[in-house]
């Protein structure tokens, strides 16, 4: 879950600090739906100016604290769209890189929601973040050929820099909701009605009426004629629903044709004959990993483990998703280990896979966390070299974490494994008498603590 918060406005002076203390309001309240990542666009009044875009993985109370920030909001009467975004990371890690908003080409957008697929959406694979495969796909090949394309969970607001226009959309999985000010060519928006009625009323601006965004209207808005909106309707996926014997529906992808099950009865029916339940957690017998797309940098989600879930006899497979490089490297590599099993929970979907015969379902689990990723079974001899090795540093040694208090080797990677919460630079035990934190125990790194710039509270 993200949340999505807004001004647009061709007030200029009038009135704006009613909508500065908006967006900061609106940015810290919608905090509760993702704390994760904060990050504005900032769309100038003169079109000569270039689209801002700010972004940082920290929440918003921190981040609302940074000088930069702080600047961009005070001169909200210099820009006529500003749309602010609070994400819980789903796709991608926790880095300012994976933060939204996105930009590719004329298109600044960002994302409340998750996306099942990328595989419709023109170069989807060659992305991380479902988010920033979804801007691409607007710029490459526009909405009316994107927003139909997409599979899964969204609300979206871009801003298209080259007929000056914002848009949004959304589908019955997420929600959006707009209003116009009073007397003024002003329209505020955010993820949560309530939410936007509060703070709207909060800070003095009396709206005329709050709009639910109807599901598949895209909304387009112009500075200077907000209410006079055009809108484009868009057929959006569905998944087809077949009655009496019918038991799969589904489409076929490259190089493999399968069949996706659509009714609940169905979905019940496959798990009943393998004696599995969908939520319940199984051992799985890993044999291979399959890649999304080997090209991808270091860090990001690569693929699946593809395996067997140990104790059902009948043919089936069994799918691990969104596993990132570290979490499979070293199982990829060592050839030396035999058995490989991961412990993870199925959701409640399947597919049948058409290709083999007997025809067999394919059902996915869980990423599993990394705590169990390391449990996979290795030979005796290679636990016996692990345990031989010596560590950098003494078993007893702790380590400086935030407010002074002093941390396991555990407790402190737990702290930093998302790296320098401003630039995303890696961290480790090394820098821990270096590493500065912010007041919500977010890492800071050396060089990034040392900017006059950053303006967050540090201890």
């Amino acid at each position: 879950m993200c949340g999505i918060v807004g001004v647009a406005s061709s007030e200029g002076f009038t009135g704006y600090l009613k909508r500065r203390d908006f967006l900061h309001n609106g940015l810290y309240a919608d905090a509760l739906r993702g704390m994760h990542s904060t990050g504005i666009l900032a769309v100038p009044t003169k079109a000569e100016e270039e689209v801002i875009i700010h972004k940082k993985a920290m929440p918003a109370h921190d981040f609302l604290d940074t000088i930069t920030t702080a600047s961009l909001i005070k001169d909200a009467d210099k820009y006529k769209y500003m749309v602010g975004h609070n994400r819980h990371a789903t796709r991608g890690g926790i880095t300012a890189r994976m933060a939204h908003p996105f930009q590719h080409g004329d298109i600044s957008l960002v994302h409340n929601g998750t996306l099942n697929t990328q595989y419709y959406l023109p170069d989807g694979s060659k992305f991380t973040s479902d988010s920033e495969s979804i801007t691409n796909a607007i710029n490459v090949q526009g909405s009316v050929s994107t927003v139909p394309a997409l599979d899964g969970a969204f609300a979206l607001v871009w801003y298209d820099n080259n007929t000056g226009t914002l848009h949004m959309v959304r589908n019955d999985e997420r929600p959006l909701s707009f209003g116009f000010v009073k007397g003024a060519d002003t329209m505020l928006f955010a993820s949560e009605k309530r939410m936007l009625d509060w703070v709207s009323l909060r800070n003095g601006l009396q709206l005329e009426k709050i709009y639910d965004l109807n599901k598949g209207y895209e909304i387009i808005f112009e500075s200077g004629g907000l209410r006079d909106y055009e809108h484009i309707k868009h057929k959006l996926r569905t998944h087809k629903i077949y009655t009496g014997n019918t038991h799969y529906t589904g489409n076929s992808t490259k190089g493999n044709t399968s069949t996706t099950v659509t009714t609940k009865s169905t979905v019940n029916t496959v798990f009943k004959d393998h004696d599995l339940s969908p939520g319940a957690e199984y051992e799985i017998n890993v044999k291979k990993f399959v890649p999304f797309n080997a090209s991808q940098a270091s860090g990001t989600i690569f693929g699946y483990l593809e395996g067997t879930i140990v104790g059902c006899n009948k043919p089936h497979s069994v799918r691990v998703t969104g596993l990132q490089e570290e979490e499979w490297s070293w199982l990829v590599a060592d050839s030396d280990v035999a058995e490989r099993y991961v412990s993870a929970k199925l959701t409640s979907s399947c597919q049948l896979d058409k290709s083999k015969e007997p025809h067999k379902p394919i059902f996915t689990a869980i990423t599993p966390e990394i705590s169990d990723l390391n449990d996979f079974a290795q030979p005796q001899e290679k636990v016996d070299d692990v345990k031989d090795e010596e560590v950098p540093f003494d078993a007893d040694e702790t380590f400086l974490g935030p407010k002074g208090v002093l941390l396991t080797i555990e407790e402190f990677d737990c702290l930093v494994e998302d790296g320098c919460a401003n630039c995303g630079t890696v961290l480790t035990y090394i820098d821990h008498e270096d590493i500065k934190w912010t007041m919500n125990n977010a890492p800071i790194c050396k060089d990034c603590a040392a900017t006059d710039n950053l303006g967050i509270t540090l201890h």
